[in-house]
């Protein structure tokens, strides 16, 4: 049976978005539409519904409202596999994915962003996709930077809460572009322009948003058949760069001296890039686009002076990609030659038939070798 109020989801609408307009659209709070008319239990409240697929709300869903399930399944974060990872996970953090940190009934983490102006301009307010990626911090459309929090009372954005704590007589208020927490409207009392210093870095970045919504290749320079390829190798590149021991040792420093961008955790830790605030992702993005758009000379111009090297890549989660790990070996391999126990037995070998003693110190320069490595290597030969 079909709902009294079903409006059709935009065409870049987020589910629980689409889901929330149509609770409010019918006089209802967004629990109340779940129990009362879609039949589902409580477990739907503790769920991502964007990341967890729940076959019963879909097919609620499609009697309730006459969209097809394979339309509604379309509204979800999962449309996004094979593009920017191989498979969304669904119980626990997954990649280029913001996390709400679901505790209860409530998202602790700022894992919704939103454009104040595009709310500003528009009658029907509503969250897309996209805005769940925590790659997509500006908006293609206003060339702003997106917020992750409400700004008046600086709470997590959780739009399915509107009207939670109200008398059961009041009709919630149909519009989500109001602070689930204070009600207030959350495109007024903030400023999301980009800082003037920062500007003339985000084209390259913004090329690249541009090309990913338009479903082109994101990073036409490094000439990859699939984007996944791209994304595996950005999300590695990242990875990479953040690590504390190599960040910390000249990584930074180097960003900020080519860049003019300082990049430091407001937390005092090195999280994952996908638990950073907007901001400091922001910066992060601004950075790998600036060694992206002549790859790779900034990136050895980056590490330059620095430890950073091969070896920063080792034990993460993800391999390299073969446009990536090409220059991680021809450009970023700082392993000195360690010669072989056959090599110094015959220079030790040829020193005493040239009548020359065969002291450590000898046999290490001519092997080219450290002195206490080579010492160590000849004990265990003798």
């Amino acid at each position: 049976m079909l709902l009294p109020m079903h409006p059709k989801p935009f065409e870049n609408e987020l589910l629980s978005s689409w889901v929330t307009r149509i609770a409010l659209e019918n006089g209802l709070y967004t629990h109340a539409l779940y129990k009362s008319c879609l039949g589902l239990d409580s477990s739907i409240f503790i769920r991502d519904i964007d990341k967890f697929f729940v076959p019963n709300l879909v097919d609620s869903l499609e009697q309730s409202t006459g969209l097809t399930s394979d339309k509604i399944k379309k509204l979800m974060l999962t449309g996004f596999e094979g593009r920017i990872t191989e498979k969304i996970i669904i119980n626990s953090a997954s990649r280029w994915i913001l996390p709400l940190g679901i505790y209860h009934r409530t998202r602790k983490n700022k894992g919704v962003v939103y454009c104040p102006q595009c709310f500003a301009e528009t009658p029907v307010k509503y969250y897309k996709r996209i805005w769940r990626l925590s790659f997509v911090v500006m908006c293609e459309k206003h060339l702003c930077l997106l917020r992750d929090c409400c700004p008046h009372c600086e709470r997590p954005i959780d739009y399915q809460r509107l009207g939670i704590g109200k008398t059961q007589f009041e009709t919630p208020s149909n519009d989500l572009g109001l602070c689930g927490s204070c009600t207030l409207p959350l495109w007024t009392n903030c400023s999301s322009e980009i800082p003037s210093e920062y500007i003339e870095l985000t084209g390259a970045y913004l090329s690249f948003l541009k090309a990913f919504t338009l479903n082109q290749p994101c990073i036409p320079l490094l000439k990859q058949p699939m984007e996944l390829q791209e994304f595996n190798g950005l999300w590695v590149l990242i990875s990479s760069i953040l690590r504390k021991h190599y960040f910390n040792s000249g990584v930074r420093a180097n960003i900020l001296k080519f860049t003019g961008i300082d990049i430091h955790s407001s937390t005092g830790t090195h999280v994952s890039f996908d638990q950073r605030p907007i901001e400091e992702r922001f910066k992060i993005l601004l950075a790998i686009f600036w060694i992206l758009d002549k790859w790779p000379d900034r990136l050895l111009q980056l590490a330059g002076g620095t430890i950073y090297s091969k070896s920063a890549f080792k034990d993460l989660s993800e391999s390299p990609p073969f446009w990536l790990n090409t220059v991680i070996h021809r450009h970023l391999d700082k392993t000195i030659y360690s010669a072989t126990d056959d090599e110094l037995l015959n220079i030790e070998n040829y020193l005493m038939t040239h009548s020359i003693v065969p002291t450590t110190k000898t046999i290490a320069l001519f092997a080219n070798m450290n002195k206490g490595t080579c010492r160590d290597k000849l004990k265990t030969l003798r």
